[in-house]
């Protein structure tokens, strides 16, 4: 059965935990390994509120984020096609970036497809740790459990120059952002994402950068057969936000979420003109979750404006 149109919920989110490193190690993730898999990170149970139940229009220049109801002509196991992905989903979702933007040119540089439990991957972690040690790597990926923004500032800028390394000092003298659009393959019954509002977000406390060292396409499915990922033949190094607990925050969410629906998501804008500068985020799960592991997409682009 669906769940019910609440307007607030409680949930489980996980934070920002100092404890996850040594006090003399450096706060660095490898993502997709074993350590990254088992880190420690510390849960707070919040209100998270249903977008449904409330007429705020969220944008992603007041808030960080915006709910839209956008098709896609792709459905189902039509995902499974690399190729068919990368020629008509993208071209689909860019159009719809430029439209709720006004951008003039978006660059998708990778995307990804969970279909595994948070449960399922920790297990197998487990049992690889005993095997190989903390450092082999989990292909496969699973909601992302912890709060987080997938590029801090300067990650954000590495981002760029590792995707358009001929034009990213030209186009940082433009207005650009990295915005994700996450959609559901299959109606969401279970880790529903969460989304914070900035305007909520004390940045100077809640965000905490993380040196984020990304793995070559071959070692992790998060990475392989994208955009522009397999083009680079070593690690990155893209560090990120991870969130500290605040009260003062406030989460989001949208009940029973279809695949004719989508959140747009920004992880960066390098205006200052007092707009969201991101949008914290992450997968939450409850006690009335059900049903196969949660099935979506999420792709990350570089968006531009002609000043």
């Amino acid at each position: 059965m669906p769940h019910a149109e609440e307007a607030n919920i409680t949930g489980a989110l996980n934070f920002y935990s100092s404890d996850a490193w040594a006090a003399d190690q450096p706060r660095k993730v490898y993502l997709g390994t074993v350590s990254d898999k088992l880190r420690k990170h510390e849960p707070h149970v919040v209100e998270i509120n249903n977008i449904r139940a409330t007429s705020n229009p969220f944008t992603l220049d007041q808030n960080g984020f915006q709910f839209v109801t956008s098709p896609a002509s792709l459905a189902g196991s039509d995902f499974d096609n690399d190729e068919l992905v990368k020629t008509v989903y993208y071209a689909e979702f860019e159009n719809l970036m430029k439209s709720v933007t006004g951008a003039s040119e978006v660059h998708t540089f990778g995307h990804m497809i969970r279909r595994n439990t948070t449960l399922d991957v920790r297990k197998e972690a487990e049992e690889v740790n005993a095997k190989d040690g903390p450092n082999a790597f989990i292909k496969r990926i699973h909601p992302a459990t912890s709060c987080h923004v997938d590029q801090s500032y300067r990650g954000a800028v590495n981002a760029l120059q590792y995707e358009l390394p001929e034009r990213a000092e030209e186009l940082m003298k433009r207005r650009w952002c990295i915005i994700n659009i996450w959609r559901p393959i299959k109606p969401v019954k279970r880790d529903a994402l969460v989304v914070c509002d900035w305007k909520t977000v004390d940045a100077a406390k809640d965000l905490v950068e993380i040196d984020q060292v990304l793995p070559i396409p071959a070692q992790h499915s998060n990475y392989g057969g994208t955009a522009g990922q397999t083009k680079v033949a070593k690690p990155r190094d893209i560090p990120r936000w991870e969130i500290a607990f605040n009260p003062q925050q406030k989460w989001y969410f949208a009940s029973d979420m279809k695949p004719e629906e989508c959140f747009l998501i920004k992880c960066f804008d390098s205006s200052d003109d007092g707009v969201a500068k991101c949008c914290p985020h992450a997968a939450f799960s409850r006690a009335i979750d059900q049903g196969p592991p949660r099935e979506s997409i999420e792709a990350r682009c570089l968006v531009f404006w002609d000043t």
